[in-house]
């Protein structure tokens, strides 16, 4: 039987879990960027991976407006990275 990871992912104010049988990036639902898990579970045993971002996912406080990241420190203060794509188009 094949071992399976639960992986926990926090990116874009999303948080989502997926299955697979190694501890993976995932791309997220939203901006469909390829993001590390913060954490995994197997048979029940949690492993962090970052424990900033999972501070974050646990506490619920919001990610990085500028670029979506869970674990950002570099963009505070900055408009979205969304924003300022669109006004260079």
């Amino acid at each position: 039987m094949a071992e399976t990871y639960t992986n926990h992912y926090y990116h874009c104010n999303v948080q989502w879990d997926d299955e697979w049988d190694c501890m993976c990036n995932d791309g997220c639902p939203f901006c469909h960027h390829e993001i590390e898990p913060y954490a995994s579970t197997q048979d029940g045993h949690e492993i962090i991976h970052n424990q900033a971002v999972y501070d974050k996912a646990v506490s619920g406080e919001p990610c990085c407006p500028a670029c979506g990241d869970a674990a950002c420190d570099e963009h505070r203060g900055l408009q979205s990275c969304r924003a300022r794509a669109m006004v260079r188009q």
